[in-house]
C-alpha cells in the first residue's frame, strides 16, 4: 500500500502559510550551513568621495533577497486560494477588497520589521565586536533589533495568519448556511495534520519570541485570538473547531504556553517588560 497523504482545499492555505513562514524565515539558516561564501560590493561614499569595498555573509544575502519575497508570493497564493472559494453572492467584491487590503497592509508590516531586524541585527554583531556596548549607538541598534525589529515581524505575520482564520471560519459559517447542514465535517487529517504543525510552530516560535524580546505579547494574543474566534462562533452558532486554522492555532497557543511557562519556571521572571530571560542572557 502507497503512502498518500491527501491535503483538501480547506487545509491548503492554512499549509501554505505556515510553511512560508517556516521556510522563509529557517532557510537562510540553513543555507549558512551549506554554503559559507560572502557577498562583495563596491561602493562610494560622497562625503568622503572615497571607493569602499564591504561584503556580507551568504546567510544575510538569503535574509535579504528570499525571506520577505517567498513568504510574500506564498501568503497571497494562499489568500487567494481562499478569496476564489468564497462565492459572490455571499462575499461581495468590497468584503474581498478589503481583504486584500488588510492582508497587504500586514504583509507590509512584516516585511518592514524583517528589514529592519536584518540590518540592525547585522549592525549589532559589529558594535559588539567593537567593544561599545555602553555607548548610544549600541543602545539605538538595540533597541531597532530587539524590540521594534522582532515585534513587528510578529506582528505582520500573525496578522496575516488571523485575517486567514477569520476567513475560513466565514466561509465555513456560509458553507453551512448554504447546506443547511448542522454541521460541516472537518477533515480528520487535515486536524492532525494541523495539530502536529501547530505544536512544532508554537514550539519555535516560543523559543525565537524569547529570543527576541516580544514573548509576553504573544503569550496574550494568541489565546485572545482563539476566545474571539469563539465568540464568533457563538454568535453564529457555528463550531469554530471545525476550522484547521482554529486546530493550528489551538495547537500553537498551547505548546507556545507550555513552552515559555517551563522556561520561567527554570529561568525566573524579570520584574519589567520584556519580563522574560533571552537565551544569551544565560549563557
Amino acid at each position: 500500500m502507497k503512502f498518500k497523504i491527501h491535503i483538501t482545499e480547506d487545509f491548503k492555505p492554512y499549509l501554505l502559510i505556515i510553511l512560508a513562514y517556516a521556510i522563509g524565515i529557517g532557510f537562510p539558516y540553513l543555507f549558512q550551513y551549506i554554503f559559507k561564501f560572502r557577498v562583495p560590493f563596491a561602493f562610494w561614499v560622497s562625503e568622503q568621495d572615497k571607493l569602499v569595498n564591504y561584503d556580507i555573509s551568504s546567510k544575510l544575502f538569503m535574509d535579504v533577497v528570499f525571506t520577505s519575497p517567498f513568504f510574500a508570493v506564498c501568503s497571497f497564493f494562499g489568500l487567494r486560494m481562499m478569496l476564489n472559494r468564497m462565492p459572490q453572492e455571499s462575499f461581495s467584491k468590497r468584503f474581498k477588497d478589503i481583504s486584500l487590503s488588510l492582508y497587504l497592509v500586514f504583509l507590509l508590516i512584516f516585511c518592514m520589521g524583517h528589514v529592519i531586524h536584518v540590518v540592525a541585527n547585522h549592525i549589532n554583531g559589529k558594535v559588539s565586536n567593537l567593544g561599545l556596548e555602553e555607548t548610544t549607538l549600541f543602545y539605538a541598534v538595540y533597541f531597532w533589533d530587539e524590540y521594534v525589529g522582532h515585534t513587528t515581524i510578529a506582528v505582520g505575520f500573525y496578522s496575516v495568519f488571523i485575517l486567514m482564520s477569520v476567513l475560513n471560519i466565514l466561509f465555513l459559517i456560509d458553507d453551512k448556511k448554504k447546506y443547511k447542514e448542522e454541521q460541516i465535517v472537518v477533515n480528520r487529517n487535515d486536524k492532525y495534520w494541523a495539530l502536529f504543525i501547530g505544536v512544532i510552530g508554537g514550539l519555535i516560535q516560543a523559543e525565537a519570541f524569547l529570543e527576541g524580546q516580544c514573548n509576553f505579547i504573544f503569550l496574550i494574543v494568541n489565546p485572545a485570538a482563539l476566545l474571539s474566534f469563539y465568540l464568533i462562533s457563538l454568535n453564529y452558532e457555528f463550531d469554530f473547531k471545525k476550522s484547521p486554522f482554529i486546530w493550528g492555532f489551538i495547537a500553537i497557543t498551547i505548546s507556545y504556553s507550555i513552552f515559555t511557562f517551563i522556561w520561567v519556571g527554570f529561568t525566573g521572571i524579570k520584574p519589567y517588560y520584556p519580563f522574560f530571560y533571552q537565551g544569551s542572557e544565560l549563557s
